[in-house]
């Protein structure tokens, strides 16, 4: 109720107050969109989401134990959901068995598991350095990276920059990007060499390390990259944090969440996308990762109301993969653990919250065009609105899926007015039939999209087909209707002539039987 969570509000400044990450972030989200009672003020969302990124991006160097990498497992992905473990479970038996025959991927693996606290697997950098260690051999670049790093920073292992430096360097030579951005970086903060920094990390960056970009930035925006003489280039270094932020890296997004609020280098003031990318960056934060893992063991062990608790959290602070989970949890309801009108008002609330996220899911996306267009999902609170339906299959047609793809299809059909636009930006061209046609063939054509459990290959091949059908119909109508008419004509008339053909035989066999038995 209102009533509750205006109530609630209180506890969660007080848990702010004392560094709680996820009050923080359920603050923010609060303002962000004037939830619970909470007025809709993108300033207070900002230094809430400002504060909880810079938290996070602190709690990320400290490699505590209790702390885990931040999985978004959709409980739509079984295949995602399958590589999820534990420490005693049969796939880290089977993956320590590998590594100790030399298997490379499995010691990989293994190592980052153990690393970032991943897949269920409890923290543990001493078990990591030594995986990592198992791997680092001359033909293995990534290996010598990953041990590199441990040794420079003297995680889980003994400390020995000279080491670390000489492992990034083999694997540098034989081309590893990450490398060349992890010696970029050493030259730029500990040598204070700029010019080698900048050759480093130009390379890795064109290879495509977000790390070398996020670098980069910092060095034009601090006027110390070699190209800038002396003088900080905000241009160049939002240049940077942009394609940083692009490729994950959590500290450009940061920077862009600095850059958007205030308007610096290339990117304008706007206050929504400086929320957006803090946002993003937010929802990382340590305790929303043990969190969703408790939620996805819950929902493993099929402890279906712990799993919706869990999951109930998460989607409060404003988690977008929490929100995504709650809303698949209620419209699968197993075991029926919520009434049916709690359900409708779930999955609607839930899916709603999920596509309004930076980066939201195209199985949401469909969820709430189907809401929008002909109101086909339970729960759906909305009036009915073709506008929005194609917006949002739009958006998840964007990112690949088929199914969005085959509803703007039936749109199409059914005389909805979809703009032009949506097909342009798609690659899809044609008119009218053409159009259509074209639509359900990409629909066929593109792959089942991760996370999503439908494969709308068969239902694409079969809307292909109608519409061909139609198309040759209407061509040739007339000719399709004469030539059934004169096969039918045909069919019947040797139909009937048979019929006839048997009946005289059958009269001529009755009469011989007469002649027989008079003969008799």
């Amino acid at each position: 109720s209102t009533w509750g969570s205006r109530f609630s509000l209180p506890y969660s400044l007080i848990a702010a107050m004392h560094g709680s990450r996820m009050a923080i972030n359920a603050i923010g989200n609060r303002h962000h969109f004037g939830l619970s009672g909470v007025s809709f003020d993108l300033d207070s969302a900002y230094h809430y989401y400002r504060r909880a990124a810079d938290v996070y991006i602190s709690d990320r160097l400290e490699h505590d134990r209790l702390h885990v990498h931040v999985e978004w497992v959709r409980l739509t992905d079984p295949e995602a959901i399958r590589e999820q473990t534990k420490e005693d479970g049969s796939l880290i038996k089977w993956m320590k068995y590998q590594s100790k025959q030399g298997i490379a991927e499995a010691q990989n693996r293994l190592a980052r598991m153990l690393f970032w606290g991943s897949g269920g697997v409890r923290r543990n950098l001493e078990a990591a350095a030594r995986y990592y260690e198992m791997q680092a051999q001359p033909d293995n670049p990534v290996g010598m990276y990953d041990y590199g790093v441990l040794l420079y920073r003297g995680q889980g292992t003994k400390e020995n920059k000279h080491k670390g430096l000489n492992h990034w360097e083999k694997s540098a030579n034989k081309g590893n990007p990450d490398a060349m951005s992890a010696l970029g970086w050493h030259y730029m903060m500990e040598e204070k060499d700029y010019v080698k920094a900048a050759r480093y990390l130009t390379n890795a960056a064109k290879k495509g390390n977000s790390d070398a970009c996020q670098n980069l930035g910092w060095l034009f925006g601090s006027g110390l990259h070699p190209d800038t003489h002396g003088q900080g280039d905000n241009i160049a270094a939002y240049k940077w944090y942009m394609e940083g932020a692009l490729l994950g890296n959590i500290d450009s997004a940061s920077a862009l969440g600095t850059g958007y609020r205030f308007g610096l280098g290339l990117v304008p003031r706007d206050v929504v996308m400086a929320v957006s990318w803090l946002r993003w960056v937010s929802e990382m934060n340590v305790e929303g990762g043990l969190v969703l893992r408790e939620g996805l063991d819950a929902y493993m062990a099929k402890k279906w109301p712990q799993a919706l608790m869990y999951y109930m959290m998460a989607a409060e602070t404003g988690i977008e993969v929490g929100a995504f989970n709650m809303a698949y949890l209620c419209e699968t309801n197993h075991n029926l653990i919520a009434s049916t009108n709690i359900v409708k008002d779930c999955v609607w609330n839930y899916y709603n919250q999920s596509v309004h996220a930076t980066w939201p899911h195209s199985y949401a996306q469909v969820k709430m065009g189907d809401c929008y267009w002909m109101s086909l999902s339970p729960g759906c609170q909305s009036e009915r609105s073709s506008t929005i339906a194609a917006a949002l299959y739009h958006k998840a047609a964007l990112q690949n899926n088929s199914r969005a793809l085959y509803s703007l299809g039936q749109m199409l059909e059914m005389g909805e007015a979809v703009p032009n636009s949506v097909f342009q930006s798609l690659g899809i061209r044609g008119n009218d039939q053409s159009l259509i046609e074209n639509v359900y063939h990409r629909c066929r054509e593109t792959p089942p999209t991760k996370g999503t459990p439908v494969d709308s290959y068969l239902i694409c091949s079969l809307a292909l087909l109608r519409v061909y059908w139609l198309t040759v119909w209407d061509a040739y109508k007339l000719i399709i209707i004469t030539a059934l008419s004169i096969a039918i004509g045909l069919f019947l008339t040797v139909a009937l002539g048979g019929v006839k053909n048997r009946r005289r035989r059958l009269a001529v066999d009755e009469n011989m039987l007469d002649d027989d038995d008079q003969t008799t």
